[in-house]
């Protein structure tokens, strides 16, 4: 039970331990195809990591302008799609009242529809502001993913060899 409730609560760190392993081991053929030019392995891992992170700034940099634009289209238009939903709510409040009896529409008010909407709303902005900081926890999990790819190319030779050790022959 006690290891159960270790993995689940190391769930992220073995996440991002196992993501910058895999990626440096997918790394590392690259690395000693570098190295066998006679450049140093400390400088073929430089070499390589730059390399690497610039491909993915180069395809952060293609997506992120186009999620800003699309981002700031939803807020230059948010003030159309809430008149359209309040609309759509009056349209469907006018509907609501010629089908039902009279006494029913008396327990269902516009009030109450815009209460729920305003909470709708809410919990809208909510998202948007928890969204942000799981952006910014984002960034750090893609830098500590860095830092286990540069630490693993380092020592690969060790943990090949570790690894070794654990199997037996």
């Amino acid at each position: 039970i006690i290891l159960i409730w270790f993995i689940r609560s190391a769930n992220t760190a073995i996440t991002l331990f196992t993501v910058g392993v895999v990626i440096a081991f997918g790394l590392n053929p690259v690395v000693e195809k570098v190295r066998s030019l006679n450049i140093p392995r400390w400088a073929s891992i430089l070499i390589v990591f730059l390399i690497f992170i610039l491909l993915i700034t180069a395809l952060l940099s293609w997506a992120i302008p186009n999620l800003i634009v699309e981002i700031n289209d939803f807020a230059k238009n948010i003030d159309k799609y809430i008149t359209t939903v309040n609309e759509w709510i009056n349209s469907a409040f006018k509907w609501f009242k010629r089908i039902f009896p009279e006494r029913l529409k008396e327990k269902i008010t516009t009030i109450d529809v815009m209460s729920r909407l305003e909470s709708i709303i809410s919990t809208m902005l909510s998202g948007i502001v928890s969204y942000s900081f799981n952006i910014v926890s984002i960034i750090f999990e893609i830098i500590l993913i860095g830092v286990v790819v540069v630490w693993v190319l380092f020592d690969i030779e060790r943990i090949k060899n570790w690894i070794k050790g654990l199997v037996p022959e």
